[in-house]
């Protein structure tokens, strides 16, 4: 699993950091981006289910973790 720190980044930087991360993951991997801002949660989920990917979100004590899956 790749893992891509976010958190700190302001909008849209967790985004643009996102569409990098995925040209770097093998499909057969997935991706863990931690955010630190609800914001960039909804910004990055947005993306992420508009271009045909599962997510999965934890939250604890504000930082959220995003799973991404593979279809």
């Amino acid at each position: 699993m790749k893992i891509l720190d976010a958190k700190g980044l302001k909008c849209p930087m967790p985004l643009i950091e996102t569409k990098k991360a995925l040209k770097d993951v093998n499909k057969d991997e997935s991706l863990k981006i931690i955010v630190d801002n609800e914001t960039s949660v909804k910004n990055v989920e947005h993306f992420l289910t508009d271009n045909g990917m599962e997510v999965e979100r934890t939250e604890k004590n504000g930082i959220f973790e995003i799973i991404v899956k593979f279809k």
